[in-house]
């Protein structure tokens, strides 16, 4: 066996000409001298793939572990790691881009990142941009007031009005007298028919038989002798108020969103007849200001049988009951007169008018169905006059 033992030294002698001395010097390290005393340490290199890439990170053949392979990793001169393939099963080039969008200390109470989410915040009671969540006229201030749709319709604080009022809502808009072709309709609040709208009228409106569209009537012309449905509007215009004829009124232009019965108004010989309304909901009252001669709509009735009496020259179509001032006439004591709503059967239903007198006067609230009702007396020698002093209804 052989063997090789070299010397710690730090003192060694140049070779002669041809040869090379190699040595370990008191630094632990080997050296090797030339014959022209030129001294190198000895240390190997590491060889690569000749076709490696530049900055790559170096990776070991498993199959002896002594060989180096190249990498698609690199790392440049400031120390970046750039890679075009997976990590971890995610493509980073592309996942990445997601986080270059995320702005430095961005936490869940930042408004940029909650309005990219779709979603509106503010903070402190702020104004907030947009109208997210809320129609196009609506705006939340730092008054703390909230619009409800085109109506502007102002609750504050723990108004409980605040938001969506409930399905059938009104409050006030009353319907008075003004004139004999003018009503007007007094400040409220109500939602419209089909449930969509706030609408708030927040100053009173004038409405005039003679014009047409908003604060007039909706089609035609004037007519005579016949209940007109009293109607808010709202619209991107604002609000108006609306004379019409039917349950589905003719919406003007610049109103078309919604709309709600506030009330009814009778038209007798070209004129508004003198009225007060009495209630501040849904169910309201109508009582003629006017004489008792007016209003007529039966006149010595004398059937035996079930009789139609059409009120509907002085009675709206939303009319529930009427108000009747009744006149029984009668050649004895103790007949009869009854009436009963339009379209009941029993012939025993009814509201027997009694008198120990020829005469009998009285005023009753009847049941009233499509703007009549019915009556009968049991004697033709008996005669029922009837005039209407009024109405109730339910918006």
């Amino acid at each position: 066996m052989s063997e090789i033992t070299l010397k710690e030294t730090d003192t060694h002698d140049t070779p002669a000409t041809g040869y090379q001395k190699i040595y370990v010097k008191t630094d632990g390290k080997l050296y090797r001298k030339e014959d022209d005393a030129t001294e190198t340490e000895i240390a190997g290199n590491v060889t690569g793939d000749s076709s490696s890439t530049d900055n790559a990170i170096v990776r070991f053949d498993g199959t002896d572990g002594k060989t180096l392979q190249n990498s698609s990793v690199t790392i440049d001169d400031s120390g970046n790691i750039i890679t075009s393939a997976n990590v971890d099963g995610r493509d980073l080039s592309t996942d990445g881009s997601k986080l270059d969008g995320i702005e430095s200390g961005a936490d869940v109470t930042d408004a940029t990142n909650v309005a990219a989410a779709g979603a509106e915040m503010t903070a402190n009671k702020n104004q907030v941009s947009g109208y997210a969540g809320l129609d196009g006229s609506s705006k939340l201030t730092g008054s703390q007031q909230v619009y409800g749709s085109s109506a502007n319709t102002a609750c504050e604080g723990n108004d409980s009005r605040l938001g969506v009022f409930p399905p059938g809502h009104l409050y006030k808009c009353n319907v008075s007298y003004y004139s004999a072709t003018q009503i007007k309709i007094s400040t409220g609040f109500c939602r419209d028919s089909a449930n969509a709208y706030n609408i708030t009228v927040s100053s009173e409106l004038t409405v005039a038989i003679t014009s047409s569209g908003a604060n007039g009537l909706d089609t035609g012309s004037e007519a005579t002798d016949q209940p007109y449905m009293v109607y808010v509007c709202v619209g991107s215009s604002g609000v108006c108020g609306l004379l019409s004829v039917s349950l589905t009124p003719t919406l003007p232009s610049g109103y078309d969103y919604g709309y709600r019965c506030v009330g009814s108004v009778v038209n007798h010989s070209g004129d508004f007849v003198n009225f007060t309304q009495v209630g501040v909901s849904c169910d309201r009252e109508t009582i003629f200001n006017r004489v008792r001669s007016e209003g007529i709509v039966l006149s010595s009735g004398s059937a035996t049988s079930w009789t139609d009496i059409d009120c509907s020259d002085w009675v709206p179509l939303s009319a529930t009951q009427v108000l009747l001032g009744m006149y029984h006439v009668q050649d004895t004591a103790g007949r009869l007169a009854m009436l009963r709503p339009y379209g009941w059967t029993a012939s025993t239903t009814g509201v027997p008018q009694l008198s120990a007198t020829p005469e009998l006067k009285r005023d009753m609230y009847v049941f009233v169905v499509d703007q009549k009702i019915q009556y009968q007396v049991d004697h033709s020698s008996s005669t029922l006059g009837a005039n209407a002093l009024g109405y109730k209804e339910s918006l």
